[in-house]
């Protein structure tokens, strides 16, 4: 969550830590001077005035609190703007954003960075949050406004990236969803586009009616002189959360080399270039609000570079030298500050027809859990379904449809219990297909099953049922304290059955349940409002495993999901292609 952390992320990436124009988290500062991390605690001359060389930016236009009243944060008015020194190289570029919004002015882009120095049809581009709180670019594509929308809502707490190629091959926008693991990016050739050397944050550089600064607080800023691939910007995003990144490597290889001898140094002129800055007067910036500000005018001086020059013998001695690279990297996250990133607030399909005696339980984790909630993927001509990269001979829940399945072995061609797994393939006898609904856990335990009949004690023998495990009733989640409790006298391998002893006989088996979580139930409704933050959610309704991004939604509060309005589907296409019609 610093820059030196950062450093690390771009290295693990293979990018030069050279490019990086500025990085910013607002922990150094004087007045309304805000420091570049890249230079360290920002450098200025003797004379006191600021030299623009290493990116310091300005605060202005602040008209409500104090910019820098939370530690580690800039914060944002509807009016505060952070212009980066006085000009800036964009003619290829990687910028990062890490913000967050509490409010929304409605009506108005509410712009987080800009380029655009005056007017909407000249050069540059500007990123803002929409009223359906989506992120959106916009420049001026032959003095007219194009523009292009992510397809996600952000969230309270966002990291975003722009990037661009010197070629205008390529633009593009990206938000990193860090704590569930999704990104959403847009990417698109800027036609006609005209680069600008102005960058503001937080609003534009000019007076305007149109738009409105954010309203929160922006906690990182990095610009990195280079473009950087969606691949491994969903990468480096994670910096910002990130309290440090370890990198173990072993080395095994065989090459002979000749072995040094001697060697010699010598001291003498290498070049010319420049050797130094004189100050040769001042000139002034232009803020949105207030009086300019006074910066160095430099120039260059230029002479001989020397140094040491080293010369080394060989010998016709060769050794063997024998190596082999294998790195492992793992990421040390600031849990804490990840739940930023969450909300409390579920939203459910609007598909569903609930009534007082629907039930709802979800299991919220501390913090985020890499092994909950993954997709597998479904391979047409085997007819399994194929577990990720990560999978190593991990105990699995897997849900079909939302029923838990019990897994078992294969007696020749046919699958014992509801699946099979064979490496990293789920197999049930050609029953899948792609329409399939399908999800699944990585939990370490024990899993055991038994015969139902309607008894009111319900043992497996040896088991223990004391809290660590779930129990389903034929794949359907049995909600402890409504359906079934477990009573320390019967033991720790029997429960007590209660609500669905009367649903005939059937299959009742128990999987292990992840820890570090909070357990909510209650009556299902639409929207459901937790007292925490939800993060890593396992949903259920009346015991059926519910899918995010399908069947539910973690949203933020002012969501236009949460809306009462419903839109009519027409029949009839106003739009169908991208060569034809409203292509702006």
């Amino acid at each position: 969550m610093n820059y030196s952390t950062f450093n690390n992320f771009l290295t693990y990436q293979s990018l030069s830590t050279g490019n990086t124009l500025a990085y910013y988290d607002f922990s150094s500062y004087s007045g309304e001077v805000l420091f570049n991390q890249v230079h360290g605690s920002g450098k200025t001359l003797d004379k006191g005035c600021i030299d623009s060389r290493y990116y310091p930016a300005f605060v202005s236009c602040v008209s409500t609190g104090d910019f820098f009243s939370s530690s580690g944060s800039g914060y944002f008015d509807g009016d505060a703007n952070l212009k980066v020194g006085d000009t800036v190289d964009l003619d290829e570029f990687t910028i990062f954003v890490n913000f967050s919004y509490q409010n929304h002015s409605t009506g108005k882009s509410n712009v987080v960075l800009s380029s655009i120095g005056s007017g909407f049809t000249g050069s540059g581009f500007y990123v803002y949050v929409n009223d359906a709180n989506r992120a959106c670019l916009e420049y001026s594509k032959n003095n007219l406004p194009f523009s292009v929308t992510l397809d996600s809502e952000l969230d309270p707490q966002n990291i975003i990236s722009i990037g661009k190629t010197a070629s205008n091959s390529v633009m593009d926008l990206a938000h990193h969803d860090i704590l569930d693991r999704s990104n959403s990016v847009v990417s698109f050739k800027p036609t006609d586009y005209s680069k600008s050397n102005l960058l503001t944050f937080g609003g534009t550089n000019f007076a305007n009616s149109s738009t409105t600064g954010i309203f929160g607080h922006i906690d990182h800023i990095a610009i990195y002189s280079k473009f950087i691939p969606i691949s491994k910007r969903n990468e480096i995003a994670k910096s910002f959360v990130a309290t440090g990144i370890s990198r173990s490597s072993f080395k095994f290889s065989s090459e002979n080399i000749n072995v040094i001898s001697s060697m010699t140094y010598q001291n003498q002129v290498t070049g010319t270039g420049v050797t130094g800055y004189q100050s040769i007067g001042s000139k002034n910036i232009n803020l949105r609000c207030g009086s300019p500000v006074s910066i160095c005018d430099l120039s260059g001086v230029t002479g001989e570079l020397s140094g040491s020059v080293i010369s080394a013998a060989t010998s016709a001695d060769q050794i063997s030298v024998s190596s082999r690279s294998i790195s492992v990297t793992s990421i040390d996250y600031d849990y804490e500050y990840l739940k930023k990133f969450a909300s409390n607030y579920v939203f459910v399909d609007k598909d569903y027809a609930f009534d007082s005696n629907d039930i709802y339980e979800v299991y919220s984790f501390n913090k985020r859990n890499d092994n909950l909630n993954v997709l597998p993927i479904y391979l047409a001509g085997k007819d399994v379904y194929r577990l990720d990269l990560d999978y190593a001979n991990q105990d699995v829940n897997f849900y079909y449809n939302g029923l838990a399945q019990f897994s078992g072995g294969r007696n020749g061609s046919n699958v014992n219990n509801d699946y099979s797994l064979v490496g990293t393939d789920i197999d049930s006898d050609s029953f899948y297909d792609f329409d399939d609904a399908v999800i699944y856990d990585k939990v370490s335990g024990d899993s055991s099953s038994g015969l139902f009949t309607g008894q009111n004690i319900f043992e497996i023998s040896g088991f223990d049922f004391s809290g660590t495990h779930d129990v389903f009733f034929n794949g359907q989640k049995l909600i402890s304290g409504l359906e079934y409790y477990h009573v320390s006298m019967w033991g720790q391998d029997a429960i007590v059955a209660t609500d669905f002893s009367d649903h005939g006989s059937g299959v009742v088996f128990v999987l292990p349940r992840a820890s570090g979580l909070t357990r909510y139930t209650g009556t299902a409704s639409y929207e459901l409002n937790f007292a925490s933050k939800v993060i890593s959610p396992q949903f259920w309704i009346n015991g059926i495993r519910q899918r995010r991004g399908q069947d539910f939604e973690v949203i933020r509060s002012d969501s236009l999901l949460r809306s009462e309005n419903e839109f009519d589907i027409f029949a009839s296409s106003v739009y169908n292609n991208n060569g034809k019609y409203f292509d702006l």
